[in-house]
């Protein structure tokens, strides 16, 4: 049961991996409407994911011997699942911002459109 899961805890790990530098690789080609500090977030919260993958992997196997020692070790690890969980929010605060933005920049280009498209429509339609 230890080997499977194991296995399934490096195959996790190994697709965030991957998936992190495929996102790395699109940003950098300038092809992502996310920001640096939105990238280097990203980045983080993987290296984050990955050391709490391998404490729980470890931890798992790991002979504690006392109370306090297990305690400690598996508050380490809740600390890193509660900053991953941060940083997941304000990674989408971020995501959120930017097609606000994104969103209200369209409304209005559609709006001057529109606006453009009126003025020609009643400077062709003269008094009958």
């Amino acid at each position: 049961m230890a080997y499977w899961f194991a296995a399934i805890v490096g195959a996790l790990s190994i697709v965030l991996l991957v998936r992190l530098v495929l996102e790395w690789r699109r940003y950098s080609r300038g092809g992502h409407i996310i920001s640096r500090r939105q990238m280097m977030l990203r980045v983080a919260s993987a290296i984050v994911l990955v050391l709490l993958l391998i404490m729980v992997g470890v931890g798992i196997r790991l002979p504690l011997t006392t109370a306090e020692a297990a305690f400690a070790y598996w508050a380490v690890a809740l600390v890193l699942a509660l900053a991953a969980i941060v940083m997941a929010i304000v990674d989408l605060t971020l995501l959120r911002r930017i097609f606000g933005r994104r969103r209200a920049e369209s409304y209005r280009r559609l709006s001057s459109y529109l606006r453009a498209v009126d003025r020609r429509r009643e400077g062709r339609v003269g008094p009958e």
